[in-house]
């Protein structure tokens, strides 16, 4: 070190011998060889890039749980993991808003700041009572805490009727009933308690009454009668039929038509013995044209033998000849002026039936005009069509 002070002075006294045309001259410097060069220091390390600057934060408000200006973080965001769906929640600030009510106006459900104090919250869902709690901020942090907080929900009276309705329902078969009071209680929460369960349920009732109620269309009341769901149209049906049979028997044919029209359009659509029950409506149609066709030939015996033949069975050409003189023998004494055959009865066997008539005639003779009234029994018989094999008046 010492030598290269001396080089340094050395260098320094040389600078005043200058030439005259002022071009400094270079004095010799002398350098031991055995002395070493001079280190040379060291390139710089390259300095590293500067860290990139840390990216703003989205919320300003998560940067810190204590904020400078005293107010605190209510995590209202951690809430949607706690409530159901469909759930509004309310937040009121009694110190920002002393007169507002808890259920004014819907709060979002992100994380909000306030100072120390009470404030409440609100929550609102169909179908339940409206919940109400207070929360109490503190520098410790907020009581109930919403990261854990659950609120409870009370169902209301409509909720709770509707589903006990439908329970009710359910167990007496009713699948109407019940349907209408499940849609109403899915309407409110479809999750309700076994709501979904007793969905399936009513499925499945309204699956079996759908197989009986086909049976009872197709006029089988035995299989049908396996659904108690379906008693009331059973016992209707079982009644309509009877009271076709009754008027049947009665010869009412307008009675047993509107009974049949009742079972062919709405209890028993697609009964064969519908249409059985209409040939027998027919069947009673077919006889009261017999009982015209002989009213007729009473009122006008021209040709009495001959039109009776028409009227009488082949195998009763004898009675249709005892008929046609004691028609022909009335007649030669008296005419009648009108004659009736009012059917009262009608008793089905076989291939034969037997038919009770009042029959009122009114007749002239030569002393004035006379009536009769009595009854008579007509029997009959159907191969193609219905012939008459018997008349016989009651004594």
């Amino acid at each position: 070190m010492k030598r290269l002070t001396w080089i340094f002075l050395l260098s320094i006294g040389c600078e005043g011998d200058t030439p005259p045309n002022g071009t400094p001259v270079s004095q010799p410097i002398s350098v031991r060889a055995t002395d070493p060069a001079p280190p040379s220091e060291p390139a710089p390390a390259p300095k590293p890039d500067p860290a990139p600057a840390p990216a703003p934060q989205a919320d300003a408000q998560e940067k810190s749980q204590d904020p400078p200006d005293g107010r605190y973080c209510i995590k209202l965001s951690a809430l949607a993991a706690h409530i159901p769906k469909a759930t509004t929640v309310y937040f009121h600030d009694p110190i920002f808003d002393p007169r507002g009510d808890l259920f004014e106006r819907p709060q979002s459900l992100r994380d909000i700041y306030r100072p120390e104090g009470t404030y409440w919250l609100g929550f609102e869902r169909r179908g339940y009572e409206r919940v109400k709690l207070p929360i109490r901020v503190t520098p410790k942090g907020v009581d109930p805490n919403p990261e854990t907080l659950e609120p409870l929900f009370e169902p209301t009276k409509e909720l709770v009727d509707n589903y006990d309705a439908a329970l009710a329902a359910l167990e007496q078969r009713d699948a109407a009933r019940a349907r209408a009071a499940l849609e109403a209680v899915q309407s409110l929460d479809d999750g309700f308690r076994e709501t979904p369960a007793k969905f399936d349920r009513l499925k499945a009732l309204e699956r079996e009454q759908a197989e009986a109620l086909a049976c009872l269309r197709k006029g089988d009341l035995e299989n049908a009668a396996k659904e108690t769901g379906l008693a009331k149209l059973i016992d209707e049906t079982r009644r309509t039929r009877e009271l076709w049979s009754q008027c049947v028997s009665r010869f009412d044919i307008d009675g047993a038509q509107n009974h049949l029209g009742k079972l062919q359009s709405s209890l028993t659509p697609e009964d064969p013995g519908n249409q059985q029950r209409k040939g027998r409506i027919d069947d009673l149609a077919s006889i009261r044209s017999l009982l015209a066709d002989l009213q007729n030939i009473c009122l006008n015996p021209v040709g009495v033998e001959e039109r009776l033949s028409k009227l009488f069975d082949e195998t009763a050409s004898d009675r249709a000849k005892e008929l046609a003189e004691s028609i022909s023998r009335f007649c030669r004494h008296a005419q009648y002026s009108a004659i009736l055959h009012e059917p009262a009865s009608f008793v089905l066997s076989e291939s034969d039936a037997e038919v009770r008539a009042r029959l009122q005639a009114r007749y002239v003779v030569a002393a004035g005009e006379s009536a009769i009234e009595t009854t008579v029994t007509v029997r009959l018989r159907k191969t193609e069509t219905w012939k008459i094999i018997d008349y016989v008046e009651a004594q």
